[in-house]
């Protein structure tokens, strides 16, 4: 009789270490990493603006590329004076906009990565200024003004990942 109460009591305190082990332990979510050898492209389409003359415009848009990544996902800036190691799932539109017009400021003469003009409305880019593919990383994009007989068309830069 010890014996059988020995090993229900043995049960019940092993069942509640168990219990208590899924709320304590900290719950771990794998994600695939970044594929850094694979290729990207990027498509810039002005079509669905509601500005239609710009459809009849070429646009230049320039490719700055400012950040590697890693297959972790954490970016190395290119850019000097410019951090991106705070970026993540939950950066805000903010603080993107922050790191925008710092990356802009501090451009200096960092060389065009690639180049592209919409034509009709839409261009896609998937090669480098030098024929090579594009490669995952972080990239400022810049269009061209445009200029129409009745309007001037800026373009406000932004930061993408491919």
């Amino acid at each position: 009789m010890m014996k059988k109460r020995i090993k229900t009591g043995g049960a019940l305190i092993l069942a509640v270490v168990l219990a208590i082990s899924a709320f304590i332990i900290p719950k771990a979510f794998a994600a695939d990493g970044v594929k850094v050898d694979a290729n990207c492209s990027l498509t810039v389409d002005v079509t669905g603006t509601g500005y239609s003359e710009l459809k009849t415009y070429p646009i230049t848009v320039s490719l700055y590329k400012v950040a590697d990544i890693a297959v972790t996902g954490q970016y190395t800036s290119l850019v000097e004076d410019v951090v991106f190691t705070d970026i993540n799932s939950e950066t805000t539109a903010e603080k993107w906009k922050e790191k925008t017009e710092a990356v802009v400021a501090n451009l200096g003469d960092t060389a065009v990565t690639a180049k592209g003009d919409i034509v009709s409305g839409v261009v896609t880019i998937n090669k480098d200024v030098n024929g090579n593919n594009l490669k995952p990383g972080l990239y400022l994009v810049n269009a061209d003004t445009v200029n129409s007989d009745y309007y001037t068309y800026d373009f406000t830069p932004y930061l993408i990942s491919l």
